[in-house]
């Protein structure tokens, strides 16, 4: 199912795990992979293109094809094959502003390197595989990103402060820290937010949990 909306093209495939409520939009749904038709109609398009093809067998080649789209502006791969090798293939992209990687297992978190040379993107979700961690070292290249205006990490392990040092927290709109890994105290949490008022900050971290469990 395809749906034209003015000069605007969204193609989508299933994305039930996707986090669609990040960014308030509305979506079109598709259950399969791209057909032939589908790349035929994002080639020739000449307006803005947003492609949502998570959980689909989406892998390098086909990111290949992505960054020949110079209209593409969202692009979610989210539980796809694809490798640090596929996003490369993004950098040239001139339009890319919003990009969805959710738990690509083959996306280890040093992928933020690559990430860091889009220039253009505004919204990033990365949320590594379950058994790896954002740590100090790959939150740097994050800051080198400057249009960069909502974040959405999980499995962060670097401090609060370090967080403040590594992020562009005076440019960011909203920050979303799953899982986050660090042992804090809802206290430290909030005098956290107070810092960066005009920033939107969700820290979901054990310690809330089990203030709420205590009930």
């Amino acid at each position: 199912m395809k749906k034209r909306l003015g000069r605007s093209i969204f193609i989508f495939a299933l994305t039930l795990l996707s986090p669609a409520w990040l960014y308030g939009e509305e979506f079109v749904f598709r259950n399969t992979t791209l057909s032939d038709a589908d790349w035929t109609v994002l080639e020739r398009a000449e307006g803005p293109v947003s492609v949502c093809v998570a959980l689909t067998d989406v892998d390098d080649e086909d990111m290949k094809r992505f960054a020949a789209l110079r209209t593409l502006e969202e692009l979610d791969v989210s539980y796809c094959g694809i490798t640090e090798t596929g996003l490369e293939a993004l950098k040239t992209l001139p339009n890319l502003k919003t990009l969805w990687c959710l738990y690509c297992k083959k996306l280890p978190p040093e992928a933020v390197r690559t990430i860091a040379e889009m220039k253009n993107l505004e919204k990033l979700t990365f949320f590594c595989w379950f058994t790896h961690e954002f740590t100090e070292n790959e939150l740097r290249h994050l800051g080198k990103l400057p249009k960069l205006r909502f974040l959405a990490l999980n499995n962060c392990s670097a401090s609060l402060e370090t967080l403040e040092k590594l992020l562009p927290m005076g440019r960011l709109k909203k920050l979303v820290l799953m899982d986050y890994k660090q042992k804090v105290t809802p206290s430290e949490v909030e005098k956290f937010k107070s810092r960066w008022p005009e920033c939107e900050i969700d820290i979901d971290y054990p310690e809330k949990y089990s203030k709420n469990t205590k009930r």
